[in-house]
């Protein structure tokens, strides 16, 4: 690994690589949250009830925090939230 020198001048083609890469990562951690909260709306409509008291099982189920299931249950609540 090479040490970094933030005050570097950088060309304009390594900071294009760097911002590709960086959309590709968030491009493929956003599509890992949609089938995220694709998964939890399935598993509260299976389950027949409120997720209210039920994050800590969907979190354990998932292989999240107990935050993360409350922050994709907010996000699956809000009214926009059918329009991505």
């Amino acid at each position: 690994m090479r040490a970094t020198n933030w005050s570097a001048w950088t060309n304009p083609d390594e900071a294009a690589r760097r911002a590709a890469g960086r959309r590709q990562y968030n491009a493929h951690r956003r599509l890992l949250a949609a089938l995220r909260r694709c998964e939890l709306a399935r598993m509260i409509v299976e389950s027949g009830a409120l997720p209210f008291g039920r994050g800590a099982e969907y979190a354990r189920r998932l292989g999240v925090s107990r935050a993360t299931v409350c922050r994709d249950l907010a996000r699956l609540l809000r009214p926009a939230a059918i329009g991505w």
